[in-house]
């Protein structure tokens, strides 16, 4: 700011001020079914809302793992282009099941600014 002359003509001083802003971090802001979700419906889409966008140039969806005990069934991954992937199953999954949904360490992702994600680990179970 520069320096100007008060009302009692005394002049005030430049004054330089400057401040820091805090980088956010590359987390998930949300994600549908909740972590310990039960009686999740069995077409339920998977919905993972990131606090940063994806850098989609490097990501391929093997970075998202769905595992339910004993049953194979396929997840169709997509983004928006933005901060929130979807996983759709390609058939219902099975009833009264436990299921874990994994971002891997091991295929990692990433943000925009190269942030890495941390591994992340929920579970849900479907309805009886």
């Amino acid at each position: 700011i520069k320096g100007t002359t008060a009302e009692d003509n005394t002049i005030v001083a430049d004054f330089t001020s400057s401040f820091t802003v805090e980088k956010i971090p590359f987390t998930i802001i949300s994600i549908t079914p909740a972590d310990k979700a039960t009686g999740v419906g069995v077409n339920t889409k998977i919905v993972i809302v990131f606090s940063k966008k994806i850098n989609s140039a490097i990501a391929n969806g093997s970075e998202f793992v769905v595992a339910g005990m004993n049953v194979s069934t396929g997840f169709d991954t997509t983004w928006d282009g933005k901060m929130t992937v979807t996983m759709t199953p390609r058939t219902p999954m099975a009833k009264n099941t436990m299921y874990s949904v994994f971002i891997s360490s091991l295929n990692a992702l990433y943000s925009l600014d190269g942030d890495k994600l941390e591994k992340v680990n929920t579970v849900f179970t479907t309805e009886k």
